[in-house]
């Protein structure tokens, strides 16, 4: 037997027979002689390293180098995992997983690059905050992690298409820092509680030009890899040709173009009328000067605080975006007179840029302040159709009708107004015209309880609504009553009995009423009041209403949602059919068609600010199938 001179001794007992007794565990270890089975114990089954901990010295040097030790225990005092220290216990392997995803979590949601898992700031925290916990390398988080984490929710998302009625696309392409193509495409459906659910399919490397043909073929695979092919009608996408193509090599039915998109190149019309845009030249340039002088911005502070005007700092155009324009413009009429003070000061001294600022005739910001009033209607809709989370295809023609009628030009307006009018009105006039896409449309209006009194929504549109109705083929669980003796003793053979003049319409088959006749037939019968059992014989049924058509059943109810009062635009259109699809079984289910449909492809576009955090300067060598998960997960995931 071996002497006692090892610290494994510590935490064992001598037994006969060579073999020894842990004191944590009270498992009987064979010694043969040594301590090396003793220490593998320890180390394997309670966490405890002593090897690790044992004084070394080089024999090249003959250093001694001196590793932390374990803290010693009193002699003849047993430990147990109760007197262990929390660092000596071994963490468990829930435990471990539970930090361990919430390290990945921090890393997908804050966009974080891999080699955080290996800064020694971020380790020392994590030993910190858990002793025990051993976190992953990076190599182990980009090879492993990761990609079990993407096809975990990837799972979970193609169950949700396939159970969902029908799915819409957006898609649109993008350019990372790395000058590598990416083409994003993301789907729309509502799920089973009648929410607007938008997630991310696919954000693909896409090489080489981006052609109609290649886009399309793309589209198709994205479709056939998640099982949606037969669910998806629509897809909306910009106005670019390719795009049209794309969607028609791509097998679905309809391109809906980005109404924002739409309304963009409408509102670019009014912004190339030549006497805005000489106006919009100068004060760009005086814009421009404050955002690259800092003295002057500084003094800009000051002049507001001292004329008591709000705190805003001057907002600078991108040209492909008429919405930024407008912005500049609005922001530089509302702080002129703070930015004619800021120049004036003696600290700046720009008599150049203080003669563009005063230089503007009364005419000048009489035109700014017109087309401010005229399209501020256009910036309204175009936020409007980019909501996320309420459908929009249903709102595209009466916002298009409401501003049609607001850019009609009046013999009361100016000019300039006249000329805003004509520019932005023919150009908006020409939109959505293809015939199968204003049916769409109009469609969308009428299932969509906000806008279904609209003029866009007239009986042509009913009457399609109503034969798709019946392409649907719902089929309705009748309203019967319990069948009752007459006075000669005989029960009449009827599928339904007339308890109403008018008959209800037919209800949804729900899964629990599959069998509802079995569970019927199984319950024992109601107790009868006194009443029914002196009056039994006399109930007698007087008639029996026949079956109605599907054409019928469509109809009427059809002209019970006409009937029923129109929802506020403040309401969500899916928590209203949530509240009344079982009284309209029918339409609610041709109504999520339609509601999942996304007027705009600004899902799409939201995706580029994500992956140029993503795709960063010091990330620019990311792999392209990593991009793809972190993207996918970024926005997937629930948080």
């Amino acid at each position: 037997m071996a002497s006692k001179k090892s610290k494994c001794w510590n935490y064992f007992c001598n037994e006969k027979n060579r073999q020894a007794k842990c004191n944590l565990c009270s498992a009987v270890v064979a010694t043969s002689g040594g301590t090396t089975n003793l220490i593998f114990h320890l180390n394997r089954h309670h966490n405890i390293s002593l090897r690790s901990e044992t004084t070394v010295t080089t024999r090249a040097s003959g250093d001694v180098a001196q590793q932390p030790t374990e803290p010693k225990c009193e002699p003849g005092v047993k430990t147990n995992p109760w007197t262990l220290s929390a660092s000596q216990r071994k963490l468990p392997l829930s435990r471990t997983n539970e930090i361990t995803t919430a390290v990945l979590q921090y890393i997908i949601h804050d966009l974080r690059p891999f080699s955080t898992i290996e800064s020694p700031v971020f380790r020392k925290m994590l030993s910190t905050l858990e002793p025990r916990y051993q976190p992953p390398n990076r190599t182990r988080l980009s090879e492993e992690l990761i990609p079990a984490l993407y096809e975990s929710i990837k799972s979970k998302l193609y169950a949700e298409l396939q159970s969902s009625e029908a799915v819409s696309l957006t898609c649109d392409g993008w350019t990372s820092r790395a000058t590598q193509s990416f083409l994003t495409v993301t789907c729309h459906f509502v799920n089973k509680n009648w929410e607007l659910s938008s997630k991310i399919l696919q954000t693909d490397h896409f090489e080489g030009s981006h052609t109609g043909q290649k886009i399309g073929f793309e589209l198709k695979s994205v479709m056939t890899d998640w099982g949606i092919s037969d669910k998806v009608g629509v897809i909306t996408v910009d106005n670019a040709s390719n795009m049209t193509v794309a969607v028609e090599v791509s097998g679905v039915d309809l391109k809906l173009g980005c109404f924002a998109h739409t309304l963009n190149l409408a509102s670019n019309k009014a912004l190339n009328i030549p006497s805005l845009d000489k106006i919009l030249g100068k004060v760009r340039s005086v814009v421009t000067y404050f955002h690259k002088s800092n003295i002057s911005t500084e003094i800009l502070k000051e002049k507001q605080v001292a004329l008591q005007m709000p705190k805003h700092k001057l907002i600078i155009d991108c040209k492909t975006r008429w919405n930024s324009t407008y912005q500049m413009l609005q922001r530089f009429l509302e702080q002129r007179p703070a930015i004619l003070a800021t120049l004036l000061d003696d600290r700046v001294k720009r008599a150049d840029k203080t003669k563009v600022v005063s230089g503007l005739s009364d005419s000048d910001i009489q035109i700014c302040e017109d087309f401010v009033s005229n399209m501020d209607v256009m910036l309204t809709a175009t936020l409007v159709l980019c909501e996320e989370k309420s459908p929009t295809a249903g709102l595209v023609l009466p916002l298009l009708y409401k501003l049609t009628e607001h850019f009609k030009p009046k013999a009361t307006d100016s000019t300039f107004v006249k000329s805003l009018k004509n520019a932005v009105g023919s150009d908006l006039i020409t939109r959505y015209t293809d015939p199968n896409l204003r049916y769409f449309l109009e469609e969308a209006s009428a299932l969509d309880p906000r806008t279904k009194n609209k003029a866009c929504v007239d009986e042509e549109t009913w009457d399609r609504i109503e034969d798709k109705m019946i392409v649907l083929d719902v089929t309705g669980v009748g309203i019967t009553v319990k069948s009752e003796k007459t006075e000669s003793g005989e029960i009449p053979h009827t599928s339904s009995a007339v308890v109403e003049s008018t008959p209800l319409p037919a209800l949804p088959v729900l899964d629990e009423d599959i069998n509802a006749d079995e569970k019927i037939s199984k319950s024992p019968p109601a107790k009868k009041t006194a009443l029914e059992t002196l009056f039994d014989e006399e109930i007698v049924i007087t008639g029996q209403e026949p079956a109605l058509s599907a054409r019928e059943n469509a109809k009427r109810e059809l002209q019970l949602y006409k009937e029923k009062k129109q929802a506020t635009m403040k309401e969500n259109p899916l928590l209203w059919w949530k509240t009344n699809y079982l009284l309209f079984p029918r339409l609610s289910k041709l109504a999520v068609r339609y509601c999942c449909v996304q007027a705009t492809s600004v899902a799409s576009e939201r995706v580029f600010s994500t992956t140029g955090d993503i795709v960063s300067a010091t990330r620019a060598c990311l792999k392209t199938e990593n991009v793809n998960a972190l993207v996918f997960l970024k926005k997937n995931m629930q948080f």
